[in-house]
């Protein structure tokens, strides 16, 4: 890493990087941010750059290098060194941004922080306005956040991931708000530029899956250091080590478990043939167990430890092709449920065959479908597939994209997913969760803080949904029935 920039430039030029467009890269990670006015601590990190550069290369260097072997093993940075130049580019402008900030440069024998220095008698010569920027980036930590709120090409809502009760963040922001989706988490320095906030340049971006990893590690590295300069720094370090592992390194997935029961959580469907449809219809309308109708399919609940009820079965028929499937999400409510059923319907049906997806591997796929719970609608409307042409290859893991649904179809698919969701979320209100510190939504919705990250997770919920609806050529699912329930007024602009 350390001769990146002697690389051939991404843009084609013929010339290396450092003398192309790598300090134009560097430029623009103050260029992203509203409003577009020249700002008195504008060229601060260029200027620095070049001083050092030119002043103390050797130990710039060498600074560079310690980091690099700080983070990275010998065979990760050997597989770094074979990523193309841009992305390379984006690596060194952050982890330029680090040294600035928290790095150390060894000068006359002597290892002294480096924005210290710069800031110092002994630095470049820099405007007030530099000077400030500098000193605010190192006294600006580098923090996890989760955007809440994003409103594309201006800003967006950031809340500190680690500090439950921090007020939310609203940060200008022009060009990275365009891609930015709610729910994603962001590891960045918020800096204050007048009367409002933006963020210092250098981001580091983890998928909703990453960050719960990375919250993990932040949270083990606050319990074990008690030094809270040595915390910033170690947290910093894994900050930087997860987001790099994402260019060399393929996605670890994680194993997704049941927060009810804590089994590991299964797609489980137990396929029937019905014999009897009329008399299936009695039993499982007739039964005090069971709520829903033909149409909707059924759904049986149990109390919970937590005082919660939750559904642990789901029922769904499709009697076009005399067919009537049983869904379970956990190994022990399908050992349990399949001998209950079996016995409440008894002739009126016959048993086909079992089949057990594990979602961890479904979600390593790609185009996989994201909804676990989904995966019994999806074949249910088996039936009603319309072959595309047969020269045409169809896409593979059975995506939506494979599947040319009429618009009748499509209706009945939406509705009977919103149903779905409408029955798994029925508690939501009122269930602890992870992500708000253990609160209930209800609970967290009480504080201005809360409240952000409440509405923060809504958004996700409708962003996802519309993302997949779109991918999948399906009408999107509303989940206004989630603002309903805790009685906020929800967003009118689509993120």
């Amino acid at each position: 890493m350390a001769n990146d920039s002697n690389k051939p430039c991404y843009c084609g030029s013929g010339k290396k990087y450092k003398a192309c467009c790598r300090i134009s890269d560097l430029d623009k990670m103050r260029s992203n941010v509203l409003p577009l006015q020249t700002k008195p601590h504008d060229g601060a990190v260029s200027k620095a750059i070049k001083w050092l550069e030119e002043r103390h290369p050797k130990a710039w260097r060498n600074a560079f290098n310690n980091l690099h072997q700080e983070v990275l093993s010998p065979e990760e940075l050997n597989k770094m060194a074979r990523l193309d130049a841009q992305t390379l580019g984006a690596i060194e402008i952050n982890l330029t941004e680090f040294l600035l900030a928290q790095g150390e440069i060894e000068i006359n024998g002597n290892s002294v922080c480096i924005c210290d220095y710069l800031i110092g008698p002994s630095g470049p010569t820099l405007t007030q306005g530099q000077r400030d920027w500098l000193q605010q980036l190192g006294q600006r930590s580098l923090r996890l956040y989760v955007a809440t709120e994003v409103v594309k090409g201006q800003g967006m809502t950031l809340c500190d991931v680690l500090g439950a009760e921090a007020p939310p963040i609203k940060v200008l922001e022009r060009s990275g708000s365009q891609n930015l989706s709610p729910g994603t988490y962001l590891g960045c320095r918020v800096m204050r530029v007048d009367q409002h906030f933006e963020l210092s340049g250098a981001t580091y971006g983890f998928s909703i899956l990453a960050g719960e990893s990375v919250i993990q590690a932040l949270k083990h590295v606050a319990h074990e250091t008690t030094d809270i300069p040595e915390r910033v720094q170690e947290q910093s370090l894994v900050l930087i080590e997860d987001w790099l592992q994402q260019y060399i390194a393929p996605p670890r997935m994680p194993e997704i478990f049941d927060k009810s029961s804590g089994e590991q959580m299964l797609m489980i469907t137990d396929q029937y043939r019905v014999l009897d449809r009329t008399k299936l219809e009695s039993l499982l309308t007739n039964c005090a167990e069971l709520e829903g109708n033909p149409s909707q399919g059924w759904s049986r609940s149990k109390k919970w430890p937590d005082g919660q009820t939750r559904p642990n079965m789901q029922i769904n028929p499709d009697f076009a092709s005399s067919v009537v499937e049983v869904f379970y999400v956990i190994q022990s409510h399908a050992d349990a449920g399949r001998p209950w059923f079996e016995h409440l319907t008894q002739s009126s049906v016959s048993f086909s065959r079992r089949g057990i997806v594990n979602p961890t591997a479904l979600l390593s796929q790609p185009k996989s479908i994201s909804h676990p719970l989904n995966t019994k609608k999806i074949i249910n409307t088996k039936a009603t597939v319309k072959k595309s042409s047969a020269k045409k290859p169809q896409p593979p893991n059975n995506s939506f994209s494979a599947m040319q649904l009429s618009a009748e179809d499509n209706l009945a698919l939406a509705q009977a997913m919103t149903d779905l969701i409408r029955r798994t979320y029925t508690n939501w209100a009122d269930e602890p969760i992870p992500s708000l510190d253990n609160k209930t939504p209800r609970q967290a919705s009480k504080t201005r803080a809360g409240l952000e990250r409440v509405k923060g997770l809504l958004r996700t919920y409708e962003a996802n949904e519309r993302r997949q609806a779109t991918d999948q050529g399906r009408p999107e699912i509303s989940f206004a029935f989630l603002w309903d329930a805790l009685g906020l007024e929800r967003d009118n602009l689509k993120n």
